[in-house]
């Protein structure tokens, strides 16, 4: 297993100041946020391309991943996407699954991404580039089990899943090992964060009120011992990238801090 950090946990540092940060501290990758206000612009990817790729590779560190904020339906800015990974030599980003607020029905929602994800999983054959949907709260695939009814319907060398135990936490949990056996081959790329639970308030009805948040890796609810080692134990050898959204240090040491604590496990 190798371990990358998504460049939105540095937000505040430019390219070459997270690839410089990250190649000192003996990264072997770098996921990019690919997002207007991020390190690389959705609609000027093929013209940066070039130049992130070389940065990239100067700092003796692969695209592990990029991760835009586009979904299933727009095909034609997921194309340039597909193209600029393919530029890059990235084998793999993010397709961001419909949310899901009980107004609209499961079901429908479920049905249009699986039409819409037929035109992505022949952008991915063509350009030979993997689609990922995150197991991310708020949408419609929040655990391993939904995600994979949705990605079941395609082949697993084009539309795979981002595994994301922390996400879990807020929504979602299923046991680990048994969401990683049910993707299988599906289980692309893997995000690491933690998060626990905390009193919030006293609701009108005497209830008390619980909410999630972020935290550090070793005090949330994820064990990351754990994971790591249900992930050996399905041949797992892609990235763990650090999504790590705690703010009990600043970014420089977490980032030193996280990479330490889970080389330990690997």
């Amino acid at each position: 297993m190798r371990l990358s950090v998504y460049s939105l946990i540095m937000s505040e540092f430019s390219p070459e100041d997270v690839v410089t940060k990250l190649g000192q501290l003996g990264y072997d990758g770098v996921e990019w946020r690919v997002h207007e206000t991020g390190h690389i612009h959705p609609d000027k990817i093929l013209q940066q391309a070039e130049y992130f790729k070389k940065l990239s590779i100067n700092n003796g560190l692969e695209i592990a991943a990029l991760a835009p904020y586009l979904g299933p339906g727009e095909i034609e800015r997921l194309r340039k996407i597909f193209e600029g990974c393919a530029m890059m030599g990235c084998p793999q980003f993010r397709v961001v699954a419909h949310a899901y607020d009980r107004e609209k029905d499961y079901n429908v929602l479920y049905h249009q991404m699986v039409d819409q994800f037929g035109a992505v999983e022949e952008l991915a054959k063509t350009y030979g580039v993997k689609a990922n949907i995150e197991i991310h709260m708020g949408n419609i695939t929040p655990s391993a089990s939904l995600a994979y009814r949705l990605v079941s319907n395609f082949d697993p060398e084009c539309i795979g899943v981002i595994y994301d135990p922390g996400n879990m936490v807020f929504e979602g949990f299923e046991n680990w090992r048994l969401g990683m056996q049910l993707l299988g081959a599906h289980l692309a790329h893997v995000h690491v964060k933690n998060a626990h639970w905390i009193p919030d308030h006293i609701d009108e009805d005497s209830n008390l009120v619980w909410r999630p948040e972020w935290t550090t890796l070793r005090s949330g609810f994820v064990d990351w011992r754990q994971v790591i080692d249900d992930l050996r134990s399905i041949g797992y050898q892609g990235y763990l990238s650090f999504e790590d959204f705690s703010k009990q240090l600043d970014t420089e040491e977490k980032i030193a801090d996280d990479l330490k604590y889970l080389k330990q496990f690997i």
